[in-house]
């Protein structure tokens, strides 16, 4: 972490009842670099907690419906600086906002509190200097009204020295930014991030994240009680990058959105395609579809359900060398892709089609519009500054009637339907697989590998919790590897 940022909040005030207009712009404060990666909507007003890169000051930036500016109220942060992610809360008439604050060699977890107009409350930094903290998510405890829960990763009593060794963690910090406890999960110090949390219907809380096994990560699910104790913990059959969202369906159950990694080229050019699980309230996978085909620097970045149910998902994809365009995709509550739509930020008079440009998260509206935010330049002479961009379409994906970039794909490929007896998989990676394949499966001794006619076509044994096998001498198509335990999962050798 280089470079120190700010937090800032901007709200864009939504008129009920009028016309909508749609925009797409990038927003320049005083010629500074700034970004964004998350917001929350309230009261019809959408506030984004916004990184200010260079002078580390804070404002409260608005815009009109139509997407134009109004003059805004810039204020000092009273302690430190913050870095990285700046999760977003309101509780009562207050906002809060955290991610990761620093202190020369040592990262603390930030408590800001403002009221609703934006004016600051309280600054503090809290937790043991010793050990990286670094926030990503903060939702309200389930059972006390004047608490909430700070959720993220630290490094504490796996590596003082921050060689990026963490666990998961969750503080429990009253609305005064005093810390009531801290606690860690799992005795595996991996490199571990926890990316999302939502509370659940049961009074407890809902994790998601990503754990690196070798090359590659693995995507799993904590379920935590009202107690913050442990329920269960579950890995998925999913390879690639950090897990982009999870929330509690309407209609039961958690949607896990992600990006799969289909192969890895020397450790560092990847393959990918976005995908989304659906998983029933003990976590069991009850679908998994995946979308498109093999994309060059392609990420998913967030996820969220619509009123009707249907899953709206944002993220990247490079185009060219160091430049990005930003993507929307729709499905309906089964996964079945609707629209899956490129955006790139526009500047005037020069169309800006080369910088970055990263849409980090994306929200409906009560009308069924979509607002979507993050940050865009920073890459090119035309547009050398970084600053955050927002963009509101509607339900279609389209900046109005006559503005509607066209859909990239019109079908959903590489779906995988799993049944509920055959969701205990084990995790196996890269899918599709070549030569080897990676079985993760920490308590089995044998695994068999079956072909669709049900026949054993190959057995191995092992006393390890990753297993690597030969496949190269399999034929190109579809199998089943099966341990003793019970775990199965599908793989594709091509």
């Amino acid at each position: 972490m280089s470079r120190a940022i700010t937090i800032t909040l901007l709200c864009i005030i939504i008129q009920e009842g009028k016309a909508q207009t749609y925009f797409n712009k990038r927003l320049n404060y005083d010629n500074e670099n700034n970004a964004t990666i998350r917001f929350i909507v309230v009261n019809d007003t959408i506030c984004i907690s916004i990184n200010m890169l260079d002078t580390h000051d804070a404002f409260l930036g608005r815009l009109t419906l139509n997407g134009d500016t109004i003059p805004t109220k810039r204020y000092g942060v009273a302690t430190g600086t913050y870095f990285n992610n700046a999760p977003i809360l309101k509780m009562g008439n207050k906002l809060y906002l955290s991610g990761a604050g620093g202190f020369y060699n040592t990262i603390q977890s930030p408590f800001y509190k403002m009221n609703m107009q934006g004016d600051t409350l309280h600054t503090a930094f809290i937790g043991d200097t010793a050990y990286y903290a670094i926030i990503q998510a903060i939702v309200p405890s389930t059972t006390h009204k004047d608490r909430m829960l700070f959720i993220g990763t630290t490094d504490s009593t796996c590596s003082i020295g921050h060689q990026g060794i963490y666990k998961p963690m969750v503080r429990v910090v009253d609305t005064n930014g005093v810390l009531l406890q801290t606690k860690l999960y799992t005795n595996n110090c991996r490199y571990t991030n926890v990316s999302t949390a939502d509370t659940t219907e049961n009074k407890g809380y809902i994790l998601s994240g990503s754990e690196l096994q070798t090359f590659t990560a693995l995507y799993f699910v904590m379920k935590l009680d009202s107690n913050l104790n442990l329920v269960w913990k579950k890995y998925y059959n999913v390879t690639g990058r950090n897990v982009c969202g999870l929330v509690a369906s309407k209609h039961g159950g958690y949607i896990l959105g992600h990006t799969v990694t289909d192969s890895i080229v020397n450790f560092s050019t990847t393959w990918e395609r976005p995908s989304i699980s659906k998983l029933n309230t003990n976590g069991t996978v009850k679908w998994h579809k995946e979308y498109g085909v093999k994309e060059y620097g392609l990420a998913t970045l967030t996820l969220k359900e619509c009123a009707n149910g249907d899953i709206i998902m944002a993220g990247i994809k490079q185009v060219v060398t160091s430049a990005y365009k930003g993507w929307i995709m729709r499905t309906d509550s089964l996964g079945n892709l609707k629209w899956w739509r490129w955006y790139h930020a526009i500047t005037t008079p020069v169309q800006d089609v080369t910088s970055d440009n990263y849409i980090y998260d994306i929200q409906e509206l009560t009308n069924g519009d979509i607002v979507g935010v993050g940050s865009t330049g920073g890459s090119n002479v035309v547009t050398p500054l970084q600053q955050t961009w927002v963009l509101k379409t509607d339900q279609n994906g389209c900046l109005g009637a006559n503005n509607c970039p066209p859909s990239i794909a019109n079908g959903t490929n590489g779906v995988e339907e799993l049944s509920e007896a055959s969701t205990n998989s084990v995790n196996v990676y890269p899918n599709p697989t070549t030569h080897t394949l990676n079985v993760y499966a920490p308590n089995a001794t044998q695994l068999v590998i079956y072909n669709l006619l049900g026949t054993i076509v190959q057995t191995t044994y092992t006393t390890t919790e990753t297993t690597t096998i030969n496949t190269a001498n399999l034929t190109n198509g579809i199998y089943i590897i099966k341990t003793n335990t019970g775990q199965v999962a599908k793989f594709v050798k091509e």
